[in-house]
C-alpha cells in the first residue's frame, strides 16, 4: 500500500487533524474530508500533527509529530468484571438506560454495556466518533454491539435536546445520564501518558467551565431519575450544588446528582 508522507514543521494546536489514504481508498477519505471541513493531507506542506489515514482494513490515527511511533486503532474488548465491587456500575443503581454525553473513546460505555444495560454515548469530535462506529461494528458480539450506540453531537450545545430527539425512536428516554469531562481535572501533557488518552488530548480541547455547565444543564434537563459525574477522587464539584450522594474509589468520585 501507498501511504502518503509527510515531514517538516511544528505540530499545530490542539483538534488540528489531516486526512491521507491508502492505495484504492482515496474516494471515501476525501469524503470525510468534505463532510467533516477537513483539510487532506498533500495540501499541507510540512505537516507534523495527527493524520487520519484510511486503510484497507479501515481508519487509523497517526501522529506524525513523532511522539507516538505506532498508528492507533480503535479496539473493543468484551470484559466481564466483578459488578458488586464496581463503583462506575454501582453509580447506574437500577437504570438500564443510560445517556453518555461524553463518549471518549468508548471505554465507560463499552463497560456499562457489558453490564447488560443499553447504552446512547454521545462524541462531538468527528474523528473519534469515527473510530468508535468502526471498533462497535468490529465487535465479536452482536448482542453487545446492539446494547451500544454511538451518535455524533455537539452534548453541551443549545439545541442538543432536539438533535438528539432527531436521531432516537420517539419513544426513546434515559433514567439515567452519564458525564466525564476528561481533561477539567486530569489534563494529560506528554506522550509518558497511555496513548489513547495523549491522543485525546491532541484531538480535542480542555473543556470550559462554560462547556462543562451546559453539559450539566443538558444532562439534568434529560434524565428521569439520576445524573453521574465522573471526577478525580479531590476534584471540585461540576456545579456549586452539592451532589445528593458520591461514589468513591481510590482515585476517582462519582457524584450522583437527582433532577429537579
Amino acid at each position: 500500500m501507498r501511504i502518503h508522507k509527510i515531514s517538516g514543521l511544528n505540530c499545530p494546536e490542539a483538534g488540528a487533524v489531516a486526512i491521507s489514504w491508502a492505495e484504492g481508498c482515496e474516494t471515501p477519505a476525501r469524503n470525510f474530508a468534505r463532510e467533516h471541513r477537513l483539510p487532506i493531507i498533500n495540501e499541507l506542506p510540512g505537516w507534523r500533527g495527527l493524520c487520519f489515514c484510511l486503510q484497507a482494513g479501515g481508519w487509523v490515527l497517526k501522529d506524525l509529530s513523532g511522539e507516538i511511533q505506532t498508528p492507533f486503532s480503535l479496539r473493543f474488548e468484551a470484559r466481564h468484571g466483578s459488578r458488586g465491587k464496581d463503583p462506575l456500575l454501582n453509580a447506574m443503581g437500577k437504570a438500564q438506560a443510560v445517556l453518555d454525553l461524553t463518549a471518549g473513546w468508548g471505554g465507560d460505555a463499552l463497560h456499562i454495556a457489558l453490564s447488560g444495560r443499553r447504552v446512547v454515548s454521545v462524541e462531538r469530535n468527528p474523528v473519534v466518533y469515527q473510530l468508535l462506529v468502526q471498533a462497535r461494528e468490529q465487535l465479536g458480539d452482536a448482542d453487545l454491539a446492539g446494547r451500544l450506540t454511538f451518535l455524533h453531537l455537539d452534548a453541551a450545545g443549545k439545541d442538543f435536546s432536539q438533535q438528539l430527539n432527531q436521531c432516537l425512536n420517539s419513544g426513546d428516554a434515559f433514567e439515567l445520564v452519564y458525564l466525564d469531562p476528561m481533561f477539567s481535572d486530569r489534563v494529560l501533557k506528554s506522550a509518558k501518558a497511555k496513548k489513547p488518552m495523549y491522543l485525546m488530548q491532541r484531538l480535542t480541547d480542555t473543556p470550559s467551565d462554560t462547556n462543562e455547565r451546559h453539559l450539566f444543564e443538558n444532562a439534568m434537563a434529560i434524565a428521569q431519575k439520576r445524573v453521574v459525574v465522573k471526577r478525580g477522587l479531590k476534584a471540585p464539584y461540576i456545579t456549586d450544588s452539592q451532589p445528593q450522594g458520591s461514589i468513591k474509589s481510590k482515585l476517582l468520585r462519582f457524584d450522583l446528582y437527582n433532577p429537579l
